[in-house]
């Protein structure tokens, strides 16, 4: 009779555009680990499904942030899912146990508010974060063949809060663990070691696994960028924002993402509350909203607008309100 195999288990997510894709393939080369490209996402979306309802909720984008007035709380969630949640874990592990890997798991976009109900259940979560200049351009401002059309130019902003938000609530959490896309791209060994080392396995080589991974994604896979072919590891990813975004735009987005861009040490302009005020006050989307779910002024809408000025002058620890 053959032993069975014990398994231990890894979710990767974060905003989309972020690296996730790459995050997964990469750590897929490590021969213990088979992490499945969302393959649970109908999984997830019942589960948030089921709470919305709950609490008498209807969003179209039912994994999305929860930042304007009136909508539920992180905590809120998280309790409802340490009450409500067996199933779905029950489910998901019974899907992913399906080889001999050590570690099995899946990469899902925008799961990131259920991380810290997987965390307390001992799974181990990987949270990949990018800039929100370049996220934002990829997203909004470059191709739609991967993103769909575009959506408001506050609401991507407010997702990717959702997701540094959540980086930040768990970072001392010895089951969770923050990646940087520049970083990986750039120093793709030691960050690999460090996730490896993270996970229990030690003395990988890490040189030769980044050489499997740029060697088989160089011929199969180029990234799914929004603007260009893209090879492997390619750190022309990293920066190409600047020329893909107005001054306006960048400006705007720079406003509503200061704090959290200085906690991840992003560059930014370092502007005083008075001029983020200005900015938020005379944005114009630049994009044409054509999706139903959202009104054509999402972005400028007077609640949507006070809510951001009073997220300025009264920025604190407490940011799931």
């Amino acid at each position: 009779m053959s032993q069975k195999v014990k398994h231990d288990f890894v979710i990767c997510s974060g905003m989309m555009r972020s690296g996730t894709t790459l995050l997964q393939k990469i750590i897929n080369t490590h021969p213990q680990i088979n992490i499945q490209y969302q393959s649970c996402t109908s999984l997830f979306l019942e589960s948030k499904k089921n709470f919305l309802e709950e609490i008498n909720r209807t969003s179209y984008h039912k994994l999305s942030h929860y930042n304007e007035k009136g909508h539920y709380t992180l905590p809120e969630f998280t309790k409802w899912l340490l009450i409500n949640g067996e199933p779905l874990l029950n489910t998901l592990r019974n899907n992913l146990t399906v080889s001999d890997h050590r570690y099995v798991g899946v990469k899902e976009i925008l799961i990131e508010e259920f991380f810290p109900w997987l965390v307390n259940a001992e799974v181990k979560c990987i949270l990949i974060v990018r800039d929100p200049r370049a996220v934002l351009a990829s997203t909004a401002y470059g191709s739609t063949e991967h993103t769909g059309k575009p959506r408001p130019t506050l609401f991507d902003i407010r997702n990717w809060r959702k997701s540094v938000q959540i980086g930040r609530l768990l970072q001392s959490n010895k089951h969770f663990k923050l990646v940087r896309f520049e970083e990986l791209l750039k120093e793709p060994e030691p960050i690999l070691r460090n996730i490896f080392q993270w996970l229990g396995m030690d003395d990988v080589d890490c040189r030769k696994l980044v050489g499997k991974f740029e060697s088989e994604n160089n011929k199969s896979w180029m990234g799914n960028s929004s603007f260009s072919e893209r090879r492997g590891l390619d750190i022309k990813a990293i920066d190409d924002f600047s020329c893909r975004l107005s001054s306006s735009v960048l400006s705007y987005i720079e406003a509503t993402c200061q704090e959290e861009m200085s906690w991840l040490n992003y560059s930014h302009s370092n502007l005083d509350k008075a001029e983020r005020v200005r900015l938020v006050k005379n944005f114009r989307e630049p994009l044409t909203i054509t999706r139903p779910e959202f009104s054509p002024d999402y972005s400028i809408k007077k609640s949507n607008v006070e809510f951001e000025i009073a997220r300025i002058e009264d920025y604190s620890s407490n940011l799931f309100i």
